[in-house]
């Protein structure tokens, strides 16, 4: 195979990228058409949030490795939509406007109701959150 001309390779990337991005899978068409299971969303969630926790480690690890001053200073605003601003608290960053988990569930109250409609999808969320 001979190597492409720079604008027909980006246009091959692009069209690679059009055709295997995350939309198009079987799951995230699923999703889309409201077809999983809760049980499926519910891992769908705690793999996102995960995911999302991820970015600024990522983030960061190419901003140490940067000579360029420029770069890093470009960069470091992905750190900041996720942690927060500097010298806040992180309220105002991308991870602190997800959800928090709930801190009592009225349908684990009783073991009779510990396995209820309303309880059941939210207990995995705090039992995740809490490792």
């Amino acid at each position: 195979m001979s190597a492409l001309a720079p604008d027909a390779f980006v246009e091959r990337l692009r069209q690679e990228g059009s055709r295997r991005y995350h939309d198009r899978h079987p799951f995230h068409l699923r999703m889309h058409e409201g077809k999983l299971t809760r049980a499926e969303l519910a891992r769908w969630v705690a793999n996102r949030y995960y995911y999302q926790t991820r970015i600024p480690i990522k983030d960061a690890l190419i901003l140490s490795k940067s000579e360029d001053p420029a770069f890093r200073r470009m960069w470091i605003r992905r750190i900041h939509d996720h942690d927060g601003a500097p010298g806040g608290d992180g309220a105002d960053g991308g991870l602190a406007k997800w959800p928090p988990a709930p801190t009592s569930c009225p349908g684990c109250a009783s073991p009779a109701t510990r396995t209820s409609s309303w309880c059941a999808p939210r207990r995995w969320w705090w039992r995740w959150r809490r490792r």
